[in-house]
């Protein structure tokens, strides 16, 4: 239900240092950010009164393809450097924990995670990322699916078929969170066109296995002016926004589906230039800067 927009992290391209065999992609340098644009499909998997809308106990399942990872400057916009990714992807599940309505039909919805998720990626995980030097094609556009994927069963198995990069999601900092506001009906949601926004999701989260080779810096703002609660210090080790898009034209044969552009951000930490080429670098992640789907 969330499309992972933009992910920080850092390497200065400039410093010229090569990837290994591990890395599809290397990082931008700190005080700069690293914002992944991707496509993603959001699956109602868990409906337990099967009335095609988000209540408490129900899970969803995403998928999230990244293909550029864009650099931003200190204050979150783009600098012109990019990178196309060969395939940056991620599997999300996510269940109602909380629901209030607010206004007339929009919900605050608070997500955490589920048990099959945590038992495969660890305590408290929402959010896993892989990366994969060989593309098989993992999109969510109908409109361009590989035989790799096909279907969202398909989708999900492709998007996972990479090297773990990290786990992020809710740990025992209180400024940790995922929630949206909006519609809670996933069914008429797959039905709109994909310029049909019904819902926004926020999330900040800290990272709670990682493979980059990177040290991740918890200085993101959980920005407390976008509805997140900031019950702690202020401070998480990544944020991220999304909007909720009609899934018109997608597979709905797992369940109510729906597009997501979301978008993550965080910072690393980088080595003196003289150890960056032990590190082999690599890989990104999830974005106060929004990219609009056009």
């Amino acid at each position: 239900m969330f499309k992972l927009k933009s992910i920080c992290a850092a390497v200065a391209l400039g410093l010229g240092v090569a990837s290994t065999a591990a890395s599809a992609f290397t990082l931008y340098d700190r005080p700069s950010y690293n914002s992944f644009e991707d496509d993603n499909i959001d699956t109602l998997t868990l409906d337990a009164n099967a009335n095609g809308r988000l209540d408490i106990g129900d899970r969803l399942t995403a998928l999230v393809d990244f293909n550029k990872l864009i650099e931003l400057s200190a204050l979150f916009s783009p600098t012109g450097l990019f990178q196309d990714l060969n395939e940056v992807t991620g599997i999300t599940e996510i269940e109602v924990k909380t629901k209030i309505e607010v206004a007339p039909g929009v919900y605050r919805l608070g997500f955490g995670p589920s048990a099959a998720f945590e038992a495969t990626y660890g305590t408290g995980a929402l959010l896993a990322l892989f990366d994969d030097p060989n593309p098989n094609g993992v999109t969510s556009d109908p409109l361009n699916v590989s035989t790799n994927c096909t279907s969202v069963a398909g989708c999900l198995a492709a998007a996972t078929d990479g090297s773990l990069w990290t786990v992020w999601g809710l740990d025992s900092d209180p400024d940790t969170e995922w929630f949206s506001i909006g519609s809670d009906n996933v069914s008429n949601a797959a039905t709109l066109l994909p310029t049909s926004k019904v819902a926004t999701v926020n999330f900040a989260l800290n990272i709670l296995t990682n493979n980059s080779g990177a040290a991740i810096q918890r200085v993101m703002p959980c920005q407390i002016a976008t509805g997140f609660l900031c019950l702690g210090d202020g401070k998480v080790d990544m944020v991220g926004s999304a909007d909720i898009l009609g899934g018109l034209g997608l597979d709905q044969t797992a369940g109510p589906t729906v597009r997501s552009d979301s978008d993550i951000t965080f910072q690393v930490d980088v080595p003196e230039p003289g150890t960056l080429a032990l590190l082999g670098l690599g890989l990104a992640g999830l974005g106060l800067a929004r990219r609009k789907r056009q």
